[in-house]
């Protein structure tokens, strides 16, 4: 099947309008008024040159959404354009395959910014917010938008702007001081529309709807500066709760649930990210906050405090990262951090928070703090094991891998720019069953192939505050894109797709920083009871491929 027989399908099944490609670079504005906004301004930048792929799939294409049947009483091609709510299937084989020499990444568009407010440094999220075909519903025949925070001063207040996946032009914004940290997006509220969840600057959460109307604020107690939000249903009810930086946990009005489950001190540990995972196999999900877990209620379940793996000072950063590096079929919690010594380390946890592998990280690093980034997790190689990718200083990227019980670097690649918290992701672009690892520095933006060579090199500078590049099929047109942030003089958001648009389906939602794909549901709901992520393709902060019949998949390795 060619790449241009794909993308028709994709955008033409049960979707009233098509979304054509753009060849030529335009600029684009929009207005509005009141507290929802629009303007601002992007570049479009297009390519008219095409590839081709073969697939063993058939010519209509059917993405992670419904598949009607026809007659009787199955549901219509409508349904095409939502997302089943028992749709946990274990991912199957993946059914198309880019060209071999396709990856060719070039600049899709590129969002400026509005005036002052032209910085970015966190994570950008993916989903769909805004009926663009015209239909009177928002789903997923819609084109997806992009959700990014951007500033005017470091460290200062931040904007939220939701822009249009195909062209980055901007749909609106939201005219309030908010904190620069990861929002998060999902459907809290059961109405079938994802919702945006903040931290206001001087303190609090606060719910947007899809259309950037305030759906509730909550005064609870928050923490600033380099950390994220999840969403999760902690007791698999269909309701969910949210979980801020510092140990508070919101129920989908935002009211307290939890108001600390660090303690009456409140002591935290910046960039850990809370997130939720099942450890104990009991059916409820538990919070991973660094290096200590809790259940769903705050009450502890286990903390990792052995002088095997060192306890870093409070306020120091840790980020953990959840799958089965071991092929045990139990999820492991890879952190990269650093002990009050000043010592960077790596450790490997299990599920119940006993030290599997500890070790000092590779190489060595003078300035400690550099190492503590967060991690993806990825099978970059094609060998069915999960390897994690993770930056350090001075100037390291390194893809390590669990061999014999120690962490060996699979590649280490020595040319990047010394940096304070920025990530990587991790994506198989062409289908061949080796992935190529996106990671961001101070400086730059490099993408290496699953033997460590740099497959692309482009400018980018940031402060980093912890954000990453995500994947995901930003535009509806069946073929991956990726989206990095930046400031300090580069373009806030850049989007990048392959030049002739030969790369493999994606995803289109990136929903939190700790995302990894059973989280969230393509339409922004967000699962009852996950699938457990370790035992389908086991991976953390990076992308799923979409199978041409149907369903997220598993590239053949």
């Amino acid at each position: 099947m060619s790449r241009a027989s794909l993308a028709a399908g994709l955008v033409c099944v049960a979707c009233s309008t098509p979304v054509a490609d753009t060849g030529s670079l335009a600029d684009s504005n929009a207005s509005g008024t009141d507290e929802v906004t629009g303007v601002g301004t992007s570049t479009v930048g297009g390519d008219s040159s095409t590839g081709s792929s073969s697939s063993s799939g058939g010519s209509t294409v059917k993405l992670d959404v419904g598949v009607p049947t026809g007659g009787g009483n199955d549901t219509g091609p409508a349904d095409l354009c939502t997302v089943p709510r028992d749709d946990n299937d274990a991912p199957g084989p993946c059914d198309y395959q880019a060209p071999p020499d396709s990856f060719d990444p070039v600049v899709q568009w590129e969002w400026t910014g509005d005036g002052p407010w032209a910085n970015s440094a966190t994570t950008p999220l993916v989903a769909n917010l805004t009926d663009d075909n015209g239909d009177g519903a928002v789903d997923l025949c819609d084109t997806p938008d992009v959700v990014v925070l951007a500033w005017a001063e470091f460290l200062g207040p931040a904007r939220l702007y939701v822009l249009d996946g195909q062209t980055g032009t901007e749909h609106f914004h939201i005219e309030m001081d908010l904190d620069d940290i990861n929002p998060a997006l999902g459907d809290i509220d059961g109405d079938g529309l994802p919702e945006i969840v903040a931290q206001r600057f001087e303190g609090g959460a606060i719910a947007f709807e899809h259309d950037g109307e305030v759906a509730w604020e909550s005064s609870a107690r928050t923490w600033p500066r380099f950390n994220a939000i999840s969403l999760a249903d902690l007791e698999g009810d269909d309701d969910v709760e949210i979980l801020m930086p510092g140990g508070v946990v919101l129920d989908h009005n935002g009211m307290m649930l939890v108001e600390s489950y660090l303690g009456a001190a409140g002591v935290f540990w910046e960039g850990s990210t809370p997130f939720a995972i099942d450890f104990d196999g009991d059916g409820d999900l538990e919070i991973i906050d660094g290096r200590r877990v809790f259940h769903h209620d705050g009450a502890p379940l286990w903390q990792q405090s052995s002088n095997e793996c060192p306890q870093p000072p409070d306020g120091a950063d840790v980020m953990p990262a959840v799958a089965d590096l071991d092929k045990d079929g139990e999820p492991e919690v890879f952190l990269s951090a650093y002990d009050t010594g000043g010592a960077a380390m790596f450790c490997v946890l299990g599920p119940g928070g006993e030290v599997e592998l500890t070790q000092a990280a590779l190489p060595a690093a003078p300035d400690a703090i550099d190492w503590a980034r967060p991690p993806a997790i990825h099978d970059i190689d094609g060998d069915n094991d999960a390897e994690v990718g993770v930056g350090g200083s001075p100037k390291y990227f390194a893809v390590l891998q669990v061999d014999g019980g120690e962490l060996t670097p699979m590649f280490i690649a020595s040319d990047v720019d010394d940096s304070g918290n920025a990530g990587a992701t991790a994506f198989d672009f062409l289908g061949d069953g080796t992935a190529e690892a996106i990671y961001m520095d101070h400086t730059r933006l490099v993408a290496y192939d699953a033997d460590g060579n740099v497959k692309l090199s482009v400018a980018r500078s940031s402060y980093t505050q912890i954000e990453y590049p995500v994947v995901a099929d930003i535009d509806n047109d069946g073929s991956a894109e990726f989206l990095v942030t930046s400031n300090g003089g580069q373009s806030p958001v850049r989007a990048f797709h392959d030049a002739g648009d030969r790369w493999v389906p994606a995803r289109r939602i990136w929903n939190q920083h700790a995302y990894h794909v059973t989280n969230v549901r393509e339409d922004g709901t967000i699962p009852a009871k996950p699938a457990k992520h370790w035992e389908q393709l086991n991976t953390f902060r990076t992308q799923a491929q979409i199978a041409v019949s149907g369903g997220t998949c598993d590239p053949e390795g």
